[in-house]
């Protein structure tokens, strides 16, 4: 038999406390939403007040988000203040050889949303556990910017990625425009296991597109 709270199966939730254990992370609500179900980006078939709902939500998720990210590693600060452009998925989850990795996200221009992301990758080369993380893509300048907007992008696979655990911001670089950063919650470190990472992205209503990080 298995228990529930809240809708979500007892494993799950003490898994969301041992990854808070571990890993310093701020809080048992931002572990126990990111074991609950992904809010993907929202589908065009929805009304639009209901797309616009959940554009808030995913906007209100990637900016917290960015402060548990800022708060693992200080130095990530410089990124945000620099980088033309970034994309910040607030919970990724990959199930190895089940359905890959997938999370929704925000993509940000020069601090102001522009954009919702999904991302998408497949099983193929994942490791044997579950993970849940947060993710954020940092674009070097405006060029990487624009061919990330321009429909599908894949992530290549020498493209650095580092665990904010590591506090590594500091000798970080980019490489083919991208430098990019997770943060752990459930599993074993992500940065690891980012290649083939496929990237969509979709322009955010104007009112969001206004409103400042």
């Amino acid at each position: 038999m298995q228990i529930h709270l809240a809708g979500l199966p007892l494993t799950r939730i003490l898994s969301a406390i041992v990854a808070i254990a571990l890993s310093g992370a701020p809080s048992l609500a931002s572990a126990a939403e990111r074991a609950a179900p992904a809010v993907v980006a929202p589908p065009l078939q929805l009304g639009l007040v209901a797309r616009v709902q959940l554009e808030d939500r995913q906007l209100a998720a990637a900016r917290q988000a960015i402060l548990e990210l800022e708060r693992a590693d200080p130095g990530l600060r410089w990124f945000f203040d620099h980088a033309p452009g970034y994309a910040v998925f607030a919970t990724v989850r990959s199930v190895a050889g089940v359905a890959g990795a997938s999370g929704a996200g925000v993509l940000f221009e020069e601090g102001r949303a522009v954009g919702l992301v999904q991302l998408t990758q497949a099983a193929t080369g994942l490791g044997p556990d579950a993970r849940v993380y947060s993710e954020v893509v940092f674009l070097e300048n405006a060029q990487a910017l624009t061919d990330f907007k321009d429909g599908d992008f894949a992530m290549g696979t020498r493209v650095p990625s580092r665990d904010v655990a590591d506090r590594a911001s500091a000798k970080a670089t980019y490489a083919q425009g991208l430098t990019i950063f997770t943060l752990s919650w459930v599993g074993s470190q992500a940065a690891d296991g980012l290649d083939g990472q496929r990237i969509a992205y979709r322009p955010v209503q104007v009112r969001l597109a206004a409103s400042a990080r």
